[in-house]
């Protein structure tokens, strides 16, 4: 929802099923103010959102390495 919000104050028209490009730069927002679109320019993002999405999709995929009897 927030990157629908932000396209929108930024006057891009999107229709029902289209997708829209973003990354999370501050996950404790609760806002438009959360995400920046592909189409800005991104100077950092937040690192901790994404090693929460990825780390378990990891481990995982390959337990052996991250866990020893």
């Amino acid at each position: 929802m927030a990157a629908l919000g932000r396209a929108a104050d930024l006057g891009l028209a999107r229709t029902p099923g289209q997708s829209v490009s973003y990354a999370v730069v501050d996950d404790a927002k609760q806002s438009r103010e959360r995400v920046l679109l592909a189409s800005e320019e991104l100077n950092e993002y937040d690192v901790g959102f994404y090693r929460e999405l990825l780390v378990p999709h990891v481990v995982k995929k390959e337990p052996r390495r991250y866990f020893s009897r």
